[in-house]
């Protein structure tokens, strides 16, 4: 008997979170996918990702945070 494959989640769409995203999905994997900038949901939902608002029960594959410098604004929330 075949195991079903888990929902995953991906968070980040950059370098390597889009081409991932993709290899998942052509993989049979279903996949939601969460991005600060949601301009860069479209290339991986036209293929078949879900867009999530939140986290809901799936495995997270990998999690981007990014540095001081690429968005101050962003870092100085999180460091509260």
């Amino acid at each position: 008997m075949m195991q079903a494959k888990p929902k995953l989640g991906y968070i980040g769409l950059g370098l390597m979170g889009k081409p991932m995203t993709l290899r998942l999905l052509a993989a049979g994997y279903q996949v939601s996918v969460w991005n600060r900038s949601r301009d860069k949901l479209a290339p991986v939902t036209e293929k078949g990702a879900k867009p999530a608002m939140k986290n809901r029960g799936q495995s997270p594959i990998s999690r981007y945070l990014p540095k001081s410098g690429s968005d101050p604004d962003f870092s100085a929330r999180r460091a509260q």
